[in-house]
């Protein structure tokens, strides 16, 4: 995304990312595999091993959401949202807090904005906790700085604005807390808009990522994710997060022994249930647009998706066990 205005009305005073955090100890303690892209989170054996965030309590959690839904397309978003849902062990309502499970080895891994997961690496070192932004699969956008109309100290302010974009100021992102010219107090490690910073400070920074150097296709929709902002985050939840309690069972027991004895066909039937989305993109940017506006029929909808989601996954359920 642009990291300035076009009309110098504000400026991007660093970089944020969104990933996946990993605790490497507990990973290899474990046995469990490297993870690289959203779709490795969807791997059965990592079921119980994923921390999670609540997209209704956090805008970067719904971000990520967005991103994937974005970068793999509808269908296979959902799919791999649903996947890597089965194999989350609890989500919880704040995005540092799940990052902070990941950090302490509770899980083993998370996804979270880069301001959170390279703040657990940078606490517990990279060799203990790493943090990687999937290549071709994520957004870099800015965090912007502005001056405000008609501000009381209009020259302090714009001495500020200067400070945090000069390489002074860029070098408190990057360089690691206590070394000369980094933060005294706390850790930032924040990705600089100067993209010559990454290769001068190679082997100082803690921050791994070189954003002007990452490849991809992927352009991401701002439009069409504020759009349908609201409405997705509500549809997540009633499919993914207050049901959790039986999707999780039913993945489960779609990667069973049992499942296993199933013919092929019969057992890609009962997965492609399980995965396929409620209803179309098109579908949902209607009802963003119409009865989503109606707060009766928003809460029937509600209703009516939770209802959908118990019954795919309790008939998922029914129809392994009575194998």
């Amino acid at each position: 995304m642009a990291i300035f205005d076009p009309n110098h009305e504000w400026f991007g005073a660093a970089l944020s990312g969104f990933g996946i955090i990993t605790n490497e100890r507990v990973r290899q303690a474990v046995g469990l595999p490297e993870v690289r892209t959203w779709a490795d989170l969807t791997d059965p054996r990592l079921a119980g091993w994923i921390s999670a965030c609540d997209p209704r309590a956090s805008d970067s959690a719904l971000t990520i959401y967005e991103i994937i839904l974005q970068s793999y397309g509808w269908e296979k978003g959902w799919a791999v949202l649903m996947e890597m849902s089965g194999n989350v062990r609890n989500f919880i309502s704040s995005s540092a807090a799940s990052a902070v499970e990941v950090g302490v080895g509770d899980a083993a891994y998370g996804v979270a904005i880069d301001s959170y997961g390279e703040a657990q690496a940078g606490y517990y070192g990279p060799s203990n906790v790493s943090f990687i932004l999937p290549e071709g699969q994520t957004m870099i956008d800015p965090d912007s700085i502005a001056i405000l109309k008609n501000p009381p100290h209009p020259e302090i302010a714009q001495h500020f604005l200067e400070f945090v974009l000069s390489r002074e100021g860029q070098l408190l992102w990057m360089l690691p807390k206590g070394s000369p010219g980094g933060a005294t107090r706390n850790i930032i490690n924040h990705m600089s808009v100067m993209p010559a910073l990454y290769d001068e400070l190679a082997g100082v920074t803690p921050i791994l990522t070189n954003p002007f150097k990452m490849r991809s296709d992927f352009v991401y929709s701002n439009e069409l994710g504020a759009k349908r902002r609201a409405i997705l985050s509500a549809l997540i939840a009633a499919w993914m997060i207050d049901t959790h309690d039986i999707l999780a069972p039913a993945w489960k027991a779609l990667n069973s022994p049992a499942a296993q004895k199933l013919t092929a066909e019969r057992r890609q039937a009962l997965l492609a249930r399980f995965l396929a989305p409620p209803c179309t993109e098109a579908e949902l940017l209607h009802l963003a647009d119409t009865d989503w506006k109606n707060p009766v029929k928003r809460t029937d909808l509600v209703n009516q998706w939770q209802s959908e989601a118990l019954d795919c996954y309790k008939s998922v359920l029914a129809q392994i066990d009575s194998n």
